[in-house]
């Protein structure tokens, strides 16, 4: 794994739902169940992240997702990509600085 800081961890879990269903009028039942789920299994988790499995329910993501990486990983951003056009929900945020401008 790539992220050294994990290393140290004794477990590493990948976790991954996926369902189906035929009838949408289940599909509110089915998500709520897979949140629920979710919910469920939170406490188990040790709040960090693989950064390729986006998860927009996570905590602290800048953190969980980069640790102490992330002030060098601004940096880097401001540098190559000041304009922050290549973004999603949780790419790695400008530094404060930069967004006020």
């Amino acid at each position: 794994m790539p992220q050294l800081f994990r290393t140290a961890a004794p477990l590493n879990i990948v976790s991954n739902t996926f369902a189906q269903w035929t009838s949408s009028s289940s599909t509110s039942r089915r998500v709520k169940a897979i949140g629920d789920l979710y919910t469920a299994m939170r406490p188990h988790f040790p709040g960090f992240s693989y950064v390729n499995y986006i998860d927009l329910d996570l905590e602290n993501w800048p953190v969980a997702y980069y640790k102490e990486n992330l002030p060098r990983l601004s940096i880097v951003e401001v540098k190559y990509d000041p304009a922050n056009v290549f973004r999603f929900a949780q790419s790695i945020p400008l530094p404060e600085i930069r967004q006020a401008g």
